[in-house]
């Protein structure tokens, strides 16, 4: 996912442990810490990333966290991180891309 954000020049951060992450549509050069941090999150981002990647089949939460499990197969995760990848990319070619 991380590499994905920079490929595509999104400014953006994933953050989490083993099985559970989210994304967070801000600055990479500030980490997500505390409550006052998530003035930097671009919300209308993370909105937008959670129902395209609703429309693509992959649920994750309305606040862009993913949950693993033993149920998930390794082709279930391939889908996901490509249509993630796939909605990043369009993303970028609209108002989301970071400035560089």
């Amino acid at each position: 996912m991380e590499e994905s954000l920079k490929r595509h020049g999104i400014a953006g951060q994933v953050q989490g442990y083993g099985a559970h992450f989210g994304l967070f549509f801000a600055p990479s050069e500030r980490r997500i810490q505390s409550f006052q941090d998530l003035w930097l999150v671009d919300r209308g981002a993370g909105y937008e990333f959670v129902a395209r990647m609703l429309d693509a089949g992959v649920r994750i939460t309305s606040r862009a966290s993913f949950f693993l499990s033993t149920a998930h197969t390794s082709s279930d995760i391939e889908d996901a991180a490509e249509a993630a990848d796939a909605i990043l990319a369009e993303m970028a070619q609209h108002q989301y891309a970071a400035a560089q």
